[in-house]
Parts: C-alpha cells; sequence; structure tokens
C-alpha cells in the first residue's frame, strides 16, 4: 500500500457525463466574461472620473503596516518606502549600482572600500536636505546605520 500522505487526488469531475462538460463550458464563460471591458466613466473635460493631472495613483492589494524602513518587514510598507525614502545608492534598469544620496559607488579602484573589505566609505551628495529643511549629513548615516544593526527593531 502507498504512502498515505501522497495519494494521488480525486478527479473533480467524475464520469463522461455531460453535466461535467456542461459545468466546465459555464466556467469558461464566467472566466471569458471577467476579462471583457467595461465601459469607462468618463468626466466633463473627457478623462476618467478619477483622473487628475500631475497625479500618479498606484494600486495595491494591501495597507502598508507602517512607513518606517527601518522596521518595515512586509511588501506593501517596502514598495511604498521605496517611493518615499532616498538610499545612498540605486540599482539601474541592468542591475547595476549607481549613486543616489552618495556622490559615487564605493569600489577597491577608487579607495571607496579598503583594501581588506571592512571599511566602506561612502562620499555624500551636497545641497540634500529633509523635508523640514535640514540638512542630509553623516550623522543621519549613522543614525539609519546604528538603527538598522539594532536587533530590538
Amino acid at each position: 500500500m502507498g504512502n498515505p500522505i501522497f495519494r494521488p487526488a480525486r478527479p473533480v469531475l467524475r464520469g463522461r457525463g455531460l453535466g461535467g462538460e456542461l459545468m466546465l463550458a459555464a466556467l469558461f464563460f464566467m472566466a471569458l466574461a471577467g476579462c471583457s471591458k467595461t465601459a469607462d466613466p468618463q468626466s466633463a473635460s473627457g478623462g476618467n472620473s478619477w483622473t487628475q493631472a500631475g497625479t500618479v495613483r498606484i494600486g495595491y492589494h494591501e495597507e502598508p503596516n507602517n512607513l518606517n524602513p527601518v522596521i518595515s518587514n512586509e511588501a506593501a510598507s517596502s514598495d511604498v518606502n521605496t517611493l518615499i525614502y532616498s538610499r545612498l545608492l540605486d540599482i539601474d534598469e541592468q542591475g547595476g549600482l549607481v549613486p543616489a544620496l552618495a556622490t559615487r559607488v564605493p569600489s577597491k579602484a577608487n579607495g571607496g572600500i579598503s583594501s581588506d573589505g571592512k571599511t566602506i566609505t561612502y562620499h555624500l551628495r551636497r545641497g540634500v536636505r529633509w523635508q523640514d529643511g535640514r540638512p542630509f549629513t553623516a550623522a543621519d548615516v549613522i543614525f539609519t546605520w546604528q538603527a538598522l544593526m539594532n536587533p530590538r527593531n
């Protein structure tokens, strides 16, 4: 006797009756109807009623749990944080690192990574400010790094 945990699944439609074929046809047509285009509501200006010039709307299947990138641990929060916070480095279309808040990507060749690989130096862009007008400084990077490394977070 085979392993009861891995027994084959029972067929959903038993027999060769017309009922099974009708059920499959009904499911097919319901799925097809769900793919059809419906009329878009139009505003007086000719655009969709929800359209606002200069506004991008991104639909998501859930609300973010929080907007703190240090403690966010689910997809919605991470995706929103990516849109609203800048990083030292970003990733280009080919998957390579590019400067964002840093002026260059650290490497051994440019002296940004020490010969033993244990020290990385970032040169920060000048003129970057927080939303309250305070300048972005190395102290902000240190604070963020320490928060990320704190096991209580």
